[in-house]
């Protein structure tokens, strides 16, 4: 007699055949955003969870723990809408630094009109201390911003969003 219920046997050869896939997609996706410096296409137009956060996008740490976002345009400009506090986060934008990675920014103008810049440091428990100081600038160019950010000591082998909003 054929039934159609599942064997125990044939359900974990399913599951384990659905997780290789899986792992096949993550690992595809994590060696392109390697062999592109590191960074993941990312520019939602939605901030991540928490009103008023925008998510420039994200970028996977080394195995050292350096973090490159190095130049990334994104559709919109940042400047006119006043989103010059900038986060950088392995959760959520509006993840609790006591329970995420944390580093944040009040970004100022500099002498150039167009660029702003500021310290980033560690907020938080889980933050480590950065190795060198970082480099983070937002520029506007029209309709759109450049945001870069360089940072070394991060957890290794990590995705981090930057978040942007008003301070």
């Amino acid at each position: 007699m054929k039934t159609t219920a599942e064997t125990p046997r044939a359900g974990f050869r399913c599951r384990a055949a659905l997780g290789v896939m899986v792992a096949t997609l993550l690992v595809g996706a994590g060696g392109s955003a390697c062999r592109e410096g590191g960074t993941g296409a990312t520019s939602p137009e939605a901030p991540a969870r928490g009103p008023g956060w925008y998510v420039a996008g994200t970028a996977l740490t080394d195995n050292t723990g350096t973090f490159q976002f190095p130049d990334r345009e994104v559709a919109q400009d940042l400047i006119a809408a006043t989103l010059t506090y900038l986060r950088i986060t392995n959760g959520p934008c509006d993840g609790s630094p006591s329970m995420f990675d944390v580093y944040e920014a009040n970004l100022i103008q500099t002498s150039t009109s167009n660029v702003w810049s500021g310290d980033l440091v560690p907020v938080g428990s889980h933050a480590r201390p950065f190795k060198l100081v970082p480099d983070v600038y937002l520029q506007s160019i029209g309709i759109k911003s450049r945001i870069g950010v360089f940072a070394e000591g991060l957890a290794p082998v990590m995705p981090f969003s930057v978040c942007l909003r008003s301070p």
